[in-house]
């Protein structure tokens, strides 16, 4: 598997205070193509769907670390009040571009709550613009993948949604920065509520073209642009390490066989798109507060769960029994009534003056009466926030009483400074379920 040249913008931060000034376009496209589907395979056009989108101009900075958003969110003025929840995440960060040959991508995500009524409202991606001309943006996504097809011939099927419209040039992105674009789907009245996507096993695959500025969308592919990819894993949903990159037969064609499969030699640069899909929440979407604390290993410092409900800095702190000794915490709460979608666990913490290295969250899943370990991340000496999905299988989360566990567990040496308190601190610890 050949591995691609690629020009790392390892942090990815908007120009703020001392710098130039941030760079904020914003317009309306006309989807000049295109269709989704409902949930019983009826293709509905796009065509002549307007669609408001705004573009950032992201460059390069070695310090700032923009903190993730919440998993949900009250509703944007100005796109029919509709109340949205993110399905996917990947815009960590860690963040690196193409050389700029890469017009046609394709990436697998899998969705957080998503199901056959699904409707998407927004979609944000992130690319490089080598040459300032209009454009046509094209994204597709197909619901299976068929293995063992071969070079050459399209390995995905079922497709669920083909629209594009075209946009206008953007000055070209310098050696360390990128167009950060969203695009709503909400203000048109034909599609108050979203773009239907109907993927009821909350996996699909994700393709994104770059063309010429023919109306139909099959015109020349334009090299000019390309992809952003975020490595570090997604926050929201996940994506295998991997993408397929549309070279075969001489360049892009718009047919993604297996054999186009690649990556970029795996950690720290995940071959994921930067992308985030939101979707109209429906249901409900409810924030669960910690209900009782087990503290496994070490002592309870100061605090209590009503200091976690709040990104506010007031703290529930813990500290170690003995020096060095690792730290282990178990939250638990109770999920709403109702027919469970989705759920995600959320948390801000910090160790200012870290003895450890490593956290690891685990949820306890009841279908298997164990525990499954979610993420393993680095200590931060700040407070930071993170968000992590349960997937397809969120239901094994929660108990049949609604019963909901996740364990933290503080491991690995590091050199704490003598003479300061060990601490770790938790800012805002809660649940993200959606039910109907």
């Amino acid at each position: 598997m050949r591995k691609l040249l690629f020009v790392v913008l390892v942090l990815c931060g908007l120009v703020g205070a001392g710098s130039a000034q941030t760079k904020v376009i914003t317009g309306e496209m006309t989807l000049s193509f295109g269709y989704v589907t409902t949930p019983d395979g009826k293709k509905l056009s796009v065509a002549g769907v307007r669609v408001p989108y705004r573009a950032e101009l992201c460059r390069l900075s070695t310090t700032a670390k923009p903190q993730p958003s919440p998993v949900s969110y009250s509703p944007r003025s100005g796109e029919n009040g509709i109340a949205a929840t993110k399905i996917y995440e990947n815009d960590s960060p860690d963040t690196f571009a193409t050389p700029g040959d890469m017009p046609s991508a394709l990436d697998d995500l899998i969705l957080v709550g998503a199901t056959s009524t699904t409707k998407w409202t927004r979609i944000t991606i992130g690319i490089t613009v080598d040459i300032q001309m209009p454009f046509l943006v094209r994204w597709r996504v197909w619901d299976n993948f068929t293995p063992g097809l071969g070079a050459g011939v399209q390995a995905f099927f079922n497709e669920k949604a083909d629209f594009g419209g075209i946009l206008p040039g953007w000055p070209p992105t310098g050696e360390n920065e990128y167009w950060r674009l969203t695009i709503s789907l909400t203000a048109d009245p034909r599609y108050p509520t979203g773009f239907p996507v109907p993927v009821p096993d909350n996996e699909c695959f994700f393709a994104t073209q770059f063309r010429s500025t023919q109306p139909n969308g099959e015109g020349p592919f334009n090299y000019a642009i390309a992809p952003v990819f975020c490595g570090g894993g997604a926050s929201i949903g996940s994506s295998e390490d991997l993408f397929w990159y549309d070279y075969e037969d001489g360049g892009a064609n718009g047919v993604y066989a297996e054999t186009e499969q690649d990556y970029y030699g795996g950690a720290p640069w995940e071959a994921n798109v930067l992308a985030i899909i939101e979707a109209n929440a429906g249901g409900s979407t409810s924030q669960v507060n910690v209900g009782n604390i087990i503290v496994e290993h070490g002592t309870h410092v100061g605090g209590s769960a009503l200091d976690l409900q709040d990104s506010d800095d007031f703290y529930y702190e813990l500290g170690p029994a003995r020096t060095a000794q690792r730290v282990a915490v178990i939250f638990e709460a109770l999920a709403p009534t109702g027919t469970l979608r989705s759920v995600s666990f959320n948390c801000e913490n910090a160790m200012p003056n870290p003895w450890h290295n490593v956290q690891t969250i685990e949820m306890f899943n009841y279908s298997f009466n164990r525990w499954d370990t979610m993420e393993v991340r680095g200590v931060t000496k700040t407070d930071f926030s993170f968000a992590i999905s349960t997937g397809a299988n969120f239901a094994q989360y929660v108990a049949s009483n609604r019963r909901m566990r996740t364990r933290v567990t503080f491991s690995g040496r590091e050199a704490a400074r003598s003479g300061q308190p060990r601490v770790v601190r938790f800012d805002k610890v809660t649940w993200t379920v959606v039910t109907q």
